[in-house]
């Protein structure tokens, strides 16, 4: 954040997606803040450049319709996967609250699980992945092991070492 100013108001902003009173704060900020109005040049300028770039590679180098076809077809297969992936972790949360629920109780369990990502690299539950699920699962179980003792982080570290849930 800078000056007030989100990255998100930033984004928006660029995109024409921020709210009116939003646009007049930031722009009436840009009269009395020259590193603000800097970064907007700056921003909008890198923007016209890469909008006039992409047209003019559009132009010299236009997709043939098969090649173009292959290419959404790979990102939406990708798209597909990481969806699966993401699932497949909302899940593994699901189930460690459930194991640890009748332990500490559901909001100690809700408490615990956010910690745990808090601790880790993914920094927040919603940004758990399958890549980072391991430093998450070693910190949620040192947070189990306090408030369950050994026998009930051995549960949770078992419990999150599944790589597929059966219920």
């Amino acid at each position: 954040m800078m000056h007030g100013i989100t990255d998100e108001d930033w984004m928006k902003y660029f995109d024409g997606d921020l709210e009116p009173a939003a646009i007049d704060r930031i722009e009436a900020h840009f009269i009395g803040c020259r590193l603000c109005w800097d970064f907007y040049d700056e921003m909008a300028n890198a923007e016209e450049r890469l909008r006039a770039g992409g047209a003019v590679l559009r132009s010299e180098r236009p997709l043939r319709e098969r090649v173009l076809h292959r290419a959404i077809e790979s990102t939406l297969a990708q798209l597909r996967g990481y969806e699966q992936a993401n699932n497949d972790v909302r899940e593994r949360l699901d189930h460690l609250r459930a194991v640890m629920a009748p332990m500490c109780g559901t909001t100690t369990a809700d408490r615990a699980l956010k910690l745990a990502a808090e601790g880790s690299p993914a920094k927040s539950l919603e940004s758990i992945t399958s890549e980072n699920w391991k430093p998450f699962l070693l910190s949620l179980t040192s947070i189990a092991a306090v408030m369950c003792g050994d026998t009930g982080a051995d549960l949770v570290w078992e419990s999150g070492q599944l790589e597929t849930i059966e219920c």
